[in-house]
């Protein structure tokens, strides 16, 4: 779009938004969401949402009123028929319930977005001949937010106010707006992808964020409940979301940086770093289980995905940053395998001792006096590690760009 002033190009995306009228709400969503991530200190994620809004109208998902046009299912559809006989019937029919509701006005608008990032994820992975279980974990995210929309439209009919039913709808276009970014991200990461290595894994973990979400903006105060930006802000899990979907993008351009260097990607896109990308956002990390699944999610993409014991963001492995500004990534390796993964009495006394007060120290840096034992000190200690890994991750951009734009 050609400037390099992220505010001039906000005012300059509002014009172009004005002169479309049909396009106009889901391009100010998606503008909205935008300001919510704090989108503006970068020129190319803003553009990306102005994009993503036009491949809406192209894609002919977004219609007035009148015309009450419905999303295209047929690249999804034929995307379907690629996953296992146990997974088709399961992901089809959360998709065919969903599918019912377009007709609804207050369903129009998340359908749209849903739809066309759930088109360009199905042409993604369809080039690239993925299948299950890789395919039906892609596809998790977008089954859950459909399970999430049917229980709103029931909790619609059922509301007591207009209120509740503002709140309600505002929430699902929330959420479907993220929804459509991390999609978007994904499909990218396919399409760039040099080869999907082969890696069995799958992480089992329920995908609920969105429902917390949604919870925190029905009971947040705000002075408009129709305006998705104040209702967004009000909810805490919104911005775990916003910095797990950052640090997965974030992984994507640190890869496409490398590459500009003639480099090895940093992470090795695989069946497992895929996967753990597609549900990473999603992840209420509210007690012991969930947040090993959340644990283990970060440990695969920052540790085994960077090539374990010869990290390749690290100087003595040939990259960017030394030994201090990788810190977290061996905060996440100790809390996994001296905490929840192995028994950290195991060993002689000695051993055992020092165990115990590495961890202290590991929970004392992310905020904690002692491991977490409440839903809430699982929330803020997964909060904590996402903005840390998300700083690491920026650093370690910021270190490839820099050093691909020297002589």
């Amino acid at each position: 779009m050609g400037s390099s002033d992220p505010f001039k190009l906000y005012t300059d995306v509002f014009k172009q938004m004005a002169a479309v009228e049909k396009l106009q709400p889901t391009l100010k969503l998606h503008m909205e969401i935008a300001r919510i991530n704090s989108h503006f200190q970068s020129v190319s994620k803003l553009e990306r949402e102005f994009l993503t809004a036009s491949k809406l109208l192209q894609h002919g998902t977004v219609a007035s009123a009148a015309a009450k046009a419905m999303p295209d299912f047929s690249a999804v559809d034929q995307c379907l028929k690629a996953l296992s006989a146990s997974s088709y019937p399961r992901i089809a029919d959360d998709f065919r319930k969903w599918e019912r509701l377009w007709d609804r006005p207050a369903f129009q608008r998340p359908a749209a977005g849903w739809s066309a990032s759930m088109a360009d994820l199905s042409v993604a992975a369809t080039r690239a001949s993925l299948g299950d279980p890789l395919l039906s974990r892609l596809f998790a995210p977008a089954s859950a937010f459909t399970k999430l929309a049917n229980r709103t439209a029931q909790r619609i009919d059922s509301a007591s106010s207009d209120e509740v039913k503002s709140r309600l709808g505002a929430s699902l276009d929330v959420i479907e707006a993220q929804l459509v970014g991390h999609t978007s991200t994904l499909a990218s990461a396919i399409d760039s992808a040099i080869g999907i290595e082969e890696d069995q894994f799958a992480i089992d973990v329920p995908l609920t964020l969105g429902r917390r979400e949604q919870i925190e903006m029905l009971e947040a105060e705000v002075s408009d409940s129709t305006d998705l930006v104040q209702l967004a802000q009000a909810a805490p899990s919104t911005n775990v979301n916003t910095l797990a979907r950052e640090v997965v993008e974030l992984v994507v351009q640190c890869n496409e940086h490398a590459r500009m260097r003639s480099l090895d990607d940093v992470f090795k896109l695989t069946n497992r770093l895929l996967q753990v990308a597609s549900q990473l956002p999603w992840i209420d990390a509210k007690n012991g289980v969930h947040f090993g699944q959340f644990l283990d999610g970060l440990y695969f993409i920052l540790y085994e995905g960077a090539g374990k014991d010869h990290l390749r963001y690290m100087k003595a492995w040939g990259g960017p940053l030394d030994d201090d500004a990788c810190e977290v990534v061996f905060i996440v390796k100790h809390l996994r395998n001296k905490w929840l993964r192995h028994d950290p009495e195991h060993g002689d006394q000695k051993s055992i001792k020092k165990s115990y007060e590495q961890l202290r120290e590991r929970f004392k840096e992310l905020g904690l006096a002692a491991p977490p034992r409440r839903a809430s000190d699982y929330r803020r200690l997964q909060a904590r590690l996402l903005k840390e890994v998300h700083t690491f991750l920026v650093r370690l951009f910021d270190e490839l760009e820099r050093a691909g734009s020297a002589p």
